[in-house]
């Protein structure tokens, strides 16, 4: 989280914080494939977002 502040703040590249985040996400487990992510977002029934009344 502080990469990420501190890319906004401009005081580190913005690529510095995604390499930072994606270090994060690999080291803790939490990063998923993209590719089967995809699958799972296009087995998914495509809508308008809103919650019926």
């Amino acid at each position: 989280l502080r990469a990420c502040c501190d890319a906004y703040a401009g005081h580190i590249p913005v690529d510095a914080a995604s390499n930072a985040f994606v270090g994060f996400a690999k080291r803790v487990a939490i990063l998923e494939d993209p590719t089967s992510a995809m699958q799972w977002i296009a087995a998914c029934k495509a809508g308008s977002g809103k919650v019926q009344a």
